[in-house]
């Protein structure tokens, strides 16, 4: 019987980023990853569209007619209720990008610290997991060309 070996540590294929002072070295993207790393961007494309669904409301709630008082009204209302969405969403997109963390450090053996994502600049945990999405994309002057 012949066996077939594949190795997914293979470190040709790892990738190191530093990020907040650590350096993690990843070599595993699992499915749980990329699909926790697609929740957590649905999420916040959904965020972002209801962001300016928001925009567009309020550029078009001034009425010229209205007095300034009962436009800004107008404009309070609808900003109370937003910002009340708002806040609902982004926990929600902020969780679902600790779940996407947490996945791809356990797939590589790490441990889960949280207070250390939680105290990093608020990009950075963003910029690490778009990272490790492209970790298995060849650069431009990697790729080869086809042989016609």
């Amino acid at each position: 019987m012949e066996k077939k070996i594949v190795n997914l540590d293979d470190q040709r294929k790892a990738v190191d980023i530093t990020v907040g002072g650590k350096t993690f070295t990843i070599a595993r993207v699992t499915g749980r990853v990329r699909d926790s790393i697609a929740q957590y961007q649905l999420r916040a494309i959904d965020l972002y569209s209801q962001t300016q669904e928001y925009i567009n409301t309020i550029e078009k709630s001034v009425d010229p007619s209205l007095s300034f008082e009962e436009n800004s009204k107008r404009l309070r209302d609808i900003t109370e209720g937003f910002q009340d969405k708002s806040q609902a969403g982004q926990s929600v997109v902020n969780e679902l990008l600790h779940v996407a963390i947490k996945a791809i450090l356990d797939a590589n053996n790490y441990e889960v610290d949280r207070d250390f994502w939680d105290n990093l600049d608020e990009s950075l945990p963003i910029e690490f997991v778009k990272a490790v999405q492209d970790k298995d994309q060849p650069s431009e002057e990697v790729k080869k060309k086809v042989r016609r």
